[in-house]
């Protein structure tokens, strides 16, 4: 098979050793780069492909048939697909270890098969331990809580780095009043996200989840005609506000 480039992860041509899973019947190997600042564990992997032949050629048009599994075994991974067109994927694979170390032990296969029946995702395990979870591809969370967002202004964009996004072009803001009252800053939290804009020349705060309030803890994006600032809000006024950019 010829090399496919993607963007953490590089198909090979010669097959590993280990045991075929059930009865798919194509399957290609999966090579990543090592853990940064140390292993990872439990850890949602991006895996994404773009226009392999292969897939568009075997797979179901919905990529409901594609599993993965560790090189070394056979064990199915919880994953989600969060956009799949003609042998392009982005999906999201929850590897028990990511090793810094050790290239071989973060080998995956890719299993595809049209004929295979029902939808093998499993998201609602890849995301277990986290408080909401949005793509963005829609409003929709894709952890357990099934939180969903609404809009008071951002609007949809389906040409988004990773499926789709919304764009903050003027007042408004996604919330969900469930996330209102996570009581941050927790003793220990991450979040991330991905957000671009000219944040120089914008003078007013860009709300996400929640607006400013002195009567409770939220937390929101804004840009003040500099950096841009992820903060954590307490009644009692800032906790943390981190500059970006």
């Amino acid at each position: 098979m010829k090399k496919q480039h993607i963007l953490i992860s590089l198909f090979i041509g010669q097959l590993l050793t280990a045991e075929w899973y059930s009865n798919w019947s194509f399957r290609k190997p999966i090579t990543n780069n090592p853990a940064v600042a140390g292993d990872l564990t439990n850890f949602p992997l991006l895996v994404s492909i773009s226009s392999d032949s292969d897939l568009s050629n075997y797979a179901s048009n919905n990529g409901y048939d594609i599993i993965f599994t560790l090189g070394v075994n056979t064990n199915k991974l919880a994953h989600e697909i969060e956009y799949y067109s003609n042998g392009t994927l982005a999906a999201w694979v929850k590897i028990p270890l990511l090793s810094a170390s050790v290239t071989e032990s973060n080998i995956l296969y890719i299993y595809f098969d049209k004929s295979r029946p029902g939808n093998q995702q499993n998201t609602t395990a890849v995301w277990s331990g986290h408080q909401a979870v949005f793509h963005l591809s829609s409003s929709n969370d894709s952890t357990a809580a099934g939180n969903t967002l609404s809009s008071t202004g951002p609007a949809y964009n389906a040409s988004g780095l990773i499926g789709g996004n919304y764009a903050f072009t003027g007042a408004g803001l996604l919330s969900n009043a469930a996330l209102y009252n996570l009581n941050f800053p927790q003793t220990a939290g991450t979040i991330s996200l991905w957000a671009k804009g000219n944040f120089t020349s914008q003078a007013n705060s860009k709300n996400i989840f929640d607006g400013y309030a002195t009567s409770r803890s939220h937390f929101y994006i804004r840009c003040n005609s500099g950096p841009l600032q992820f903060c954590f809000m307490t009644n009692a006024g800032y906790a943390y506000a981190a500059n970006r950019g």
